[in-house]
């Protein structure tokens, strides 16, 4: 696998923060599994993975109603 770097942020504003619209090898994590896979098949080669380990719950409280489903939300362009 290619080194890349991992980081851990605590809150859900500076996860999005860590991200990257225009880098795709820039990825938000949660589960990882298909991804690990991906990586070590060198079928993705990631530069950085944003952990969504240490939000858990936080993050449901912080996204406000409508706007958290809305195809516009900043979050959706990193899926």
């Amino acid at each position: 696998m290619t080194p890349f770097e991992l980081l851990e942020p605590s809150s859900l504003r500076e996860a999005i923060a860590l991200l990257d619209p225009d880098d795709t090898s820039v990825r938000p994590i949660a589960g990882g599994t298909a991804l690990m896979l991906m990586m070590k098949a060198g079928v993705f080669r990631p530069t950085r993975l944003v952990s969504l380990r240490k939000l858990g719950g936080s993050m449901r409280a912080s996204l406000p109603g409508p706007a958290a489903s809305s195809p516009s939300a900043p979050w959706r362009r990193w899926r």
